[in-house]
């Protein structure tokens, strides 16, 4: 993969309103293989399930290929915005051409994943969940010795325990995802470095905020669209059979999997473009 006459390593300073126009964009790349989009992330489905049945070391596994699964969608954005078709191989190619460096880069994003889970249980056993986790493993414990655990034991955390480690996991979860947004592309396509990548990445994010914030408001609005309509539907049934409600959760899944996640990835592929590429319509910054 050579690199892209257009990118110098500088940083475009945005307006506010390029954010929703990523999003759009990525609905469109989305819709023009549609089908072999879904076949792409039934595959990669298919490997995370693979993955599960190792011990330990299963879910560890899908965080560390993760950054090169992301390159890999990526590259087929890449033919897309080319005016060519993709195919289930172009997904790999992202391995093939940079795939010690994105191997690495997964297990960055794993180590720093693991960190925050030491720091997530520390602050939800200080914050009141001490007797939660204790019943849990005790739980656990009587599964694995073969014996019918009784669920009735877990002592369930306060309402207000739970909201407040929900915010500590997601302001720590921020600058991790603000590292890792643009990192595959930059390893993969501009042949970056990973600390180097990781802090263009943040940088950009940071510095186009204005526009991020729109763009997250945009998804949540598409979101919306796709998937309170179901939970409304599966509510208004659930009051004639209790097999309703796993149906709309099962549903959900599968959009999310099938169409969101493309979707991401197609818009994060069209931001980098505007954030990073040279473009006569704005100054790099």
């Amino acid at each position: 993969m050579s690199i892209d006459k257009q990118f110098t390593g500088h940083i475009n300073q945005l307006d506010s309103s390029f954010g929703p126009g990523w999003l759009r964009s990525g609905i469109q790349l989305f819709t023009r293989q549609r089908h072999s989009w879904m076949m792409l992330m039934l595959l990669f489905f298919a490997f995370s399930v693979l993955a599960l049945t190792l011990p330990v070391l299963g879910p560890l596994l899908t965080k560390v290929v993760a950054p090169a699964f992301t390159a890999g969608m990526m590259a087929c954005c890449y033919k897309l915005t080319h005016g060519e078709k993709f195919k289930l191989a172009d997904a790999i190619s992202a391995l093939r051409d940079r795939g010690p460096q994105l191997i690495r880069l997964g297990l960055i994003y794993t180590l720093l994943l693991l960190f925050l889970s030491y720091l997530l249980v520390l602050y939800f056993s200080n914050a009141g969940g001490q007797g939660f986790i204790e019943s849990l493993v005790t739980f656990n414990e009587a599964a694995l010795a073969g014996e019918k655990p009784d669920a009735s034991i877990l002592v369930m955390p306060e309402p207000v325990v739970i909201v407040k480690t929900s915010i500590f996991w997601l302001v720590c979860y921020l600058p991790i995802l603000m590292l890792m947004t643009f990192s595959p592309i930059l390893v993969w396509k501009y042949q970056l470095g990973l600390f180097e990548s990781m802090r263009l990445s943040f940088i950009a994010i940071w510095t186009n905020r204005a526009a991020m914030w729109r763009y997250i408001l945009a998804l949540i609005v598409v979101l919306a669209i796709y998937l309170v309509p179901l939970l409304l539907i599966g509510w208004a049934l659930s009051n004639y059979s209790d097999s309703v409600m796993p149906l709309v959760a099962t549903m959900i899944f599968v959009i999310s999997a099938l169409i969101i996640k493309p979707i991401l990835v197609a818009s994060v592929y069209e931001a980098h473009r505007d954030l990073f590429l040279v473009n006569n319509e704005y100054l790099a910054a």
